[in-house]
């Protein structure tokens, strides 16, 4: 279904809209006149692809933890602000880090059981303008790699209740060699 020359959607077309479509999978909302988030997108529970791409969303609503298929989530728009029920997303949580990287203005992240991996990357040139950094339970955790130029406003890297063995590596040093350039690391 393609929708042309539409430049706004009322709350009942909405609803109209997508309650037809419950089965749906794949949702690309890339470009479309939307400022809220539709309610109706939470009752999707097949859905495993959502873009809000070029869309003017700026936040999004608790009820996007009731997606528990979905495994993508492209979001490249202002939305500044993400709700802890996003983590309710087991999915969504691997390439999490990877969208969240492309949301220009967030300035605080808490990761708490939301990862499982063994290594967390912050690439360079990504969360530009990130203040707070907080890493908790997350047990398989042994490195985390900051690249040149990823978080060059970061004040505050908070590692709490990972593995015992959790190292932080920014441009090769090791998290001792970090402090003197953070106000606040705590471990």
């Amino acid at each position: 279904m393609f929708i042309f020359g539409v430049r706004s959607f009322s709350n009942s077309s909405m609803h109209t809209f997508f309650g037809g479509f419950r089965l749906l999978k794949v949702l690309d909302l890339k470009g479309a006149p939307l400022e809220m988030f539709p309610n109706e997108i939470a009752n999707l529970f097949y859905l495993r692809y959502l873009s809000l791409r070029r869309t003017r969303i700026k936040r999004l609503p608790n009820s996007i933890g009731k997606l528990q298929n979905l495994v993508t989530l492209d979001q490249c728009t202002d939305v500044s602000e993400l709700p802890s029920e996003i983590l309710k997303l087991e999915r969504l949580i691997d390439d999490c880090l990877e969208s969240l990287q492309d949301l220009t203005n967030l300035v605080e992240i808490q990761l708490l059981w939301a990862y499982d991996g063994e290594v967390l990357c912050f690439k360079s040139g990504r969360f530009q303008r990130l203040k707070f950094l907080g890493l908790g339970k997350l047990e398989g955790l042994r490195l985390v790699r900051v690249e040149d130029g990823a978080m060059p406003h970061l004040q505050t890297l908070d590692i709490r209740l990972c593995d015992s063995h959790t190292q932080t590596a920014r441009n090769g040093l090791s998290h001792s060699d970090c402090r003197p350039a953070l106000p606040k690391l705590r471990f």
